[in-house]
Order: structure tokens, then sequence, then C-alpha cells
């Protein structure tokens, strides 16, 4: 089993060590062919009799096949842990309580929650930009009315927060959600064969 946020914690290591070995290899498929080949140069004397001397040799560093089966498996991995993220993210739900026990709201899925704390940074910026009364006359409010309209925003942020940080407590049977190896075996099962 593993929590969310504990999916979340190496999901950015681990893909951008997939990302690092496919640029790798695609570079050592377009730039280094002649590992997975073999050359030899040799030289056969005019002279009759004469044995072929071979003046220069490379032989087959790798197979297309084996660097494949060695990438797979780091991809595979990265798959795996996206899949489970995903997953997870379906069943992470938590309510959006005040700090005073009021239910704002409910069942609220985790990639939600992480949205609406963006929104509500927005709305609390927007707060913070609404001009206060500075005489008897107008119509702009009072800065302690704005102050309160700040600590509702603020009260709401603490709120999501919290929730966000409850739904990122989801458990999920990671050995049941393994996928990257089943897609990589079919689109690379020719060279396997």
């Amino acid at each position: 089993m593993a929590k969310l946020h504990e999916l979340l914690a190496v999901e950015t290591n681990l893909e951008s060590q997939a990302n690092k070995v496919m640029a790798e290899l695609a570079n050592t498929f377009e730039k280094k062919r002649h590992l997975f080949g073999e050359k030899r140069i040799t030289f056969t004397a005019s002279a009759e009799g004469a044995q072929p001397i071979t003046e220069e040799q490379s032989d087959i560093q790798s197979t297309v096949a084996k660097e494949v089966e060695w990438v797979t498996g780091i991809l595979a991995k990265a798959l795996d842990l996206g899949h489970q993220i995903d997953m997870a993210n379906t069943l992470a739900l938590a309510d959006v309580v005040t700090e005073d026990g009021v239910t704002v709201l409910q069942s609220v899925p985790a990639t939600s929650l992480l949205q609406l704390e963006k929104r509500i940074k927005g709305v609390h910026d927007l707060v913070v930009a609404i001009p206060t009364l500075d005489q008897e006359w107008s119509s702009l409010i009072t800065p302690a009315l704005k102050s309160e309209l700040l600590e509702r925003c603020d009260i709401l942020l603490r709120a999501i927060k919290k929730a966000r940080s409850k739904a990122n407590e989801q458990e999920l049977e990671v050995s049941k959600h393994k996928i990257g190896k089943k897609l990589l075996e079919f689109i690379f099962q020719p060279l396997t064969a």
C-alpha cells in the first residue's frame, strides 16, 4: 500500500529519469550506430599465397533488443507511477471544513482541491486590491470589511489545504495497478519474438 502523497513525492524524479534514459538511448540509436554493427578492414597482399591481414576490427557492442530491454524497466516504473497517481486521485476525496467546524464542501476530489487552492488565492489577491473608504461619502468598503473578507479567504484557503492534505492520505494497493510492462511488451514484442 502507498499513500497518494508518497506517490506524488517520487513522481518528478522517476519521470525525469525515464525521460533522460529515453533521450540518451535515442541519441545512441541516432549517433552511435557503429555500436550495433561489426566492421572489419582487411588487407590482402598482391603476392601469391599471402594471407589476408586484418588491419582494423570493431565488434558489435550491443543490440537494439538489449538496449530496449534495459530501458523498458525504467519506463515501466514511470508509467506505473503515473497510472497509480491517477487511480489514487479518483479515490482521494475530502471535505472542506473550516477551523471552527463549518463544512463548506463535501467529498471534493484531490485534483479539484488543488485547483480550488489556486483559484481562492486569486480571489484573495482580488480582495487585497479592493480600495477602502477614506472619506465619509463613498461606495468603497471600510478597512474593517476588507480585513474581514481577507480573513474569510484565509480561513477557506487553510480549510482547502487541510482537505487536500487529507485527500493525499488516500491509500492505494500499487501492486494491483501496474500497466507499464504490459504497454511496453505490446510495443516491443516484435523485438523479443
